[in-house]
């Protein structure tokens, strides 16, 4: 094997208007590794990433080396001609589109002697590049209509084609996000098939258990610098975040409130929550009281956030907010009574991705700051800014663009607008889904503190270590029924992930 590495920089910095994104970053890669990045959203992996694919040029001084050559002009294009290739989250499928046709829009189509299109010849070539790296899907499928970890499957192989046997390398930015714990599993195995080809990983994730499962070693980078690279062998959990936020994190187990085991009038009353996958639960939620719902795709997880707020279309349920119930169950109806969600997709259905953080904010309860027909600028302001001091916004500006926020810094934007409509109930839907460790860390500190003020949440999470961290109760829903309960200090990873069933999954 070529023992010139695919992917070197050197003395990598970009400096954006009033930013220094990175900082005199050199990291190499080597051959045939799957090699993790992680940090903090801010950190300057994004920048590092898009900087390799030639969508930002460096600062003077900076050295991007593919395969031993140094790339100078023409980025994108040189670096996927020496082997350099990406799939990113969005992952640059069609979903109307079958993997016959993805690859050759990409690639090109094989075509007959006479220059038309050679479907059959094409097909083959697709499948053969699937079954390289242990893929098997239906090729003549829309990949809209494939399943989660087959487009991904897809997307990758898709990227290395072309690639010789034990040559390139290929970037992956956040690839499981979308998926369950099977299906990164399945993932893993897919990877692992693409390094035994020869073929370098630089794999960016927020999911430090899985850095743990799938790579050799992990780059850290802190405030646009590189904190250090290890052997993932050589380090555990807790040092690796240590390195990623400059101080160790503390546990919050043993803070959980002090629920009044004698409430006369739970917070939240559901009977016969019913949907697609919801078989009708039965559940109360206590004033003060996290309560964590479990689940794995298909248990009725998914649905359940929006079958409590009414944004379902099956409307069956008997649902009370401090003993009032609610004539009509629709979003309207459920937010004036006092229920809000903080959706799992915040950009599309949490906030106005051209508003500004102040307009985001303010969203929720605008009539409040209404005399005479017009918003009084003084109040919204005062309001906002007591929001940004309680979750730390970073950058602290409530006139910055929220889609220039990172994840953690949006998610929070989402946070302060419905906790600020002072709601007796919050519903979280996957509330750090793509949110990193510090700011995730800020998150949960906030949802103890609001459920010591005596606010109910309803936590929907795929993450049994976020439960485990945040929760007074468990629901582990398995077939859209309740299928186990945990409370208090029983409630461990361990004991969701066993209750969810995952020695069917496999291990990773």
């Amino acid at each position: 094997m070529d023992d010139r590495s695919p992917v070197e920089v050197k003395n990598l910095s970009k400096t954006f208007p009033g930013t220094r994104a990175l900082a005199d970053v050199s990291l190499r890669l080597a051959p045939g590794e799957i090699h993790a990045l992680v940090g903090q959203n801010g950190s300057g992996k994004s920048t590092l990433i898009k900087i390799l694919a030639g969508y930002h040029q460096p600062d003077r001084g900076g050295e991007v080396w593919v395969g031993g050559t140094e790339i100078t002009t023409d980025r994108g294009a040189a670096a996927h001609r020496l082997g350099l290739r990406f799939v990113h989250q969005g992952l640059g499928l069609i979903d109307e589109l079958n993997a016959v046709d993805s690859f050759g829009l990409v690639s090109g189509f094989a075509r007959t002697t006479a220059g038309n299109v050679n479907w059959k010849a094409q097909a083959s070539q697709v499948r053969a590049q699937l079954a390289r790296f242990g893929v098997a899907v239906d090729v003549m499928r829309p990949v809209g209509q494939l399943d989660a970890v087959e487009r991904t499957a897809v997307a990758i192989t898709r990227a290395l084609e072309g690639l010789e046997s034990g040559s390139g390398a290929l970037v992956l930015d956040e690839p499981t996000v979308a998926l369950t714990k099977r299906e990164v599993s399945q993932l893993f195995e897919i990877l692992r098939e693409v390094q035994r080809s020869g073929v370098t990983v630089l794999y960016v994730s927020h999911y430090l258990d899985e850095v743990f499962d799938i790579a050799d070693r992990v780059s850290i980078l802190k405030g646009g610098r590189l904190v250090a690279t290890h052997d993932t062998s050589a380090l555990d959990r807790d040092e690796l975040v240590r390195l990623m936020v400059g101080h160790d994190v503390g546990s919050l187990h043993g803070r959980r409130s002090e629920l009044t085991e004698s409430q006369d009038t739970p917070a939240l009353r559901v009977r016969g929550l019913a949907g697609r996958q919801l078989q009708g639960i039965d559940f109360d939620v206590a004033r003060g009281e996290v309560l964590g719902i479990a689940g794995l795709q298909g248990s009725g997880i998914g649905e359940c956030p929006y079958a409590l707020i009414g944004a379902t279309r099956h409307p069956r349920a008997v649902i009370e907010v401090a003993g009032e119930g609610a004539p009509r169950r629709t979003p309207t109806v459920m937010a004036d009574l006092g229920v809000r969600l903080v959706p799992r997709d915040r950009r599309t259905e949490g906030a106005v991705s051209e508003f500004t953080v102040r307009e985001n904010m303010t969203l929720g309860r605008l009539r409040s700051f209404r005399r005479g027909g017009r918003l009084r600028p003084g109040d919204e302001r005062v309001f906002v800014n007591h929001w940004i001091d309680e979750l730390e916004l970073v950058p602290p500006d409530p006139d910055r663009a929220y889609s220039t926020l990172s994840g953690g810094n949006q998610q929070k934007v989402v946070l302060g607008k419905w906790l600020g409509t002072d709601p007796q109930v919050l519903v979280l839907d996957e509330p750090t889904n793509g949110v990193d460790i510090g700011a995730r860390e800020k998150i949960y500190t906030t949802i103890r503190d609001q459920a010591a003020g005596g606010l109910a949440f309803v936590v929907c999470s795929s993450d049994a270590a976020e439960l485990a961290e945040i929760c007074d109760r468990v629901l582990v829903l398995d077939g859209g029924v309740i299928e186990a309960e945990l409370v208090g200090d029983d409630i461990t990873e361990a004991a969701i992930v066993s209750q969810l069933h995952v020695t069917e999954v496999g291990a990773a």
